[in-house]
């Protein structure tokens, strides 16, 4: 699971080190390293200057910000984001990521951003069969896997600090 400890925004931008305040919106990044993903947080002036060529490396990235004092916590999933997630992890070989692919897909699916087609049983396992609304000419196949509690909360905490939500 250590592939998704990333922590939280640090206030400050990797670029320029300008601190964000309450309020400030900034850029988040996901890049997929050797050592797992990395996150990173730009000042909307450094992400302009962030070439389009080095965006497409990124893994994904989002625009979000620091709640003012006193604002109620908004715990939205982004499904853009989170569409995007899946589709990239999506064939991974990876257990990590495909332990993170089948919350992920749970998440959706409970949000109507995935339609369950169907369930195959194979190996003594589950298949989901789903499709995203007005797209069910490309079918994607998640393996529910064995996951027991401990790692189930493993894979809760690490998606909770990746996407920055709680489930």
């Amino acid at each position: 699971m250590d592939d998704y400890k990333i922590s939280r925004t640090t206030r400050t931008c990797a670029k320029c080190e300008a601190a964000f305040s309450r309020g400030d919106s900034f850029f988040s990044t996901v890049m997929d390293t050797t050592e797992g993903f990395q996150r990173m947080d730009f000042c909307p002036k450094c992400w302009e200057a962030v070439a389009d060529d080095e965006k497409k490396k990124l893994f994904s990235f989002w625009k979000a910000g620091i709640r003012p004092k006193g604002a109620p916590k908004h715990r939205k999933l982004d499904m853009e984001t989170a569409k995007e997630f899946f589709i990239r992890l999506h064939g991974s070989a990876d257990a990590d990521k495909k332990n993170f692919l089948y919350l992920l897909t749970l998440l959706i699916l409970r949000k109507r951003g995935l339609v369950h087609k169907t369930t195959i049983r194979e190996d003594g396992g589950e298949v989901l069969v789903l499709h995203f609304p007005k797209e069910e000419d490309t079918l994607y196949y998640v393996k529910s896997p064995p996951l027991d509690e401990a790692a189930l909360e493993a894979v809760k905490a690490d998606f909770s600090e990746l996407l920055d939500m709680e489930l």
